[in-house]
């Protein structure tokens, strides 16, 4: 079963955390000093609210494979200029 519980499994692998941002939406939080391949960016936005602006369960469990594949995809180090 694909779960929060295992997005912050995967996520603690590759010595990331999963951060909580509001009801219905965490980020997957790099390491200090690595972006995300995937993101061009230091987090990973892992979001199931629906268009009307609420958590939807319905949505979760994909959007969470979506970002462990995301995570698979691993960091590179953070831009100079950035």
């Amino acid at each position: 079963m694909t779960t929060l519980t295992k997005l912050k499994t995967v996520a603690k692998s590759v010595g990331a955390t999963v951060e909580q941002d509001y009801p219905g939406c965490v980020q997957v939080v790099a390491p200090v000093g690595k972006w995300w391949f995937e993101s061009g960016g230091p987090h990973l936005r892992v979001d199931w609210v629906n268009g009307g602006g609420y958590p939807d369960a319905s949505l979760k469990r994909e959007v969470i494979i979506d970002a462990i594949e995301r995570i698979r995809g691993g960091y590179v180090d953070e831009p100079i200029d950035a």
